[in-house]
């Protein structure tokens, strides 16, 4: 629990992998495990002894509906249904949450020389990939057929820990181009940005 308290990034106000205080913490065989749900924020993630992490989460927009701040529950917006959008901001920001987590893991003694990083998005055929950031001006109708979207790939520990952002630039990409949508690394980079550094 220590490693992951440590590790654990906070890059726009919840953290990720989110350690709840208010939820017990299992203590299993092999690995330590954690649920938690409020909000429009649910997740599960186990922690093996080998040093593997695994993560589910919920797509936050699916889960408008729940969405409380200061306790108090909000409306989703005018016509708003689960499962049917995902945002630019929000799949960035995980990536480049996913990644600036693994090159802190991987300076601990759970780590390795090799890190290997898989995400695995699903869900997403028929979702249409929205502006989720007020700032910037609204996509045209764009959408995927693809039920979901896969990636894997073996990072050396120098590698990762030096360019973990930008690293995580390139599953983005690749996610947004399954929308039709190639806007370029640098217009991706100024986008990320934006996220306030721990």
């Amino acid at each position: 629990m220590p490693t992951l308290s440590r590790t654990a990034v906070d890059l726009r106000g919840w953290d990720f992998p989110h350690i709840d205080p208010h939820t017990p913490i299992s203590n299993l065989l092999d690995h330590i495990s954690q649920e938690s749900s409020w909000s429009h924020f649910h997740e599960v993630w186990r922690f093996y002894q080998s040093g593997q992490f695994v993560d589910l989460s919920g797509q936050w927009e699916d889960w408008r509906d729940e969405t409380q701040f200061f306790n108090t529950p909000q409306q989703p917006p005018t016509g708003w249904q689960a499962g049917t959008q995902i945002g630019i901001g929000e799949a960035l920001y995980r990536f480049t949450e996913i990644f600036e987590f693994a090159s802190r893991l991987c300076l601990t003694a759970a780590g390795d020389d090799v890190m290997n990083i898989k995400v695995v998005l699903r869900g997403l055929k028929g979702r249409q990939l929205v502006n989720d950031d007020p700032r910037r001006s609204p996509l045209r109708v764009r959408q995927t057929a693809m039920e979901e979207f896969p990636f894997e790939r073996d990072y050396e520990r120098a590698l990762l820990t030096a360019k973990a952002r930008e690293l995580a630039l390139e599953p983005a990409a690749e996610f947004f181009e399954r929308f039709d949508w190639t806007p370029g690394v640098e217009h991706l980079r100024g986008w990320q940005e934006r996220i306030d550094r721990v």
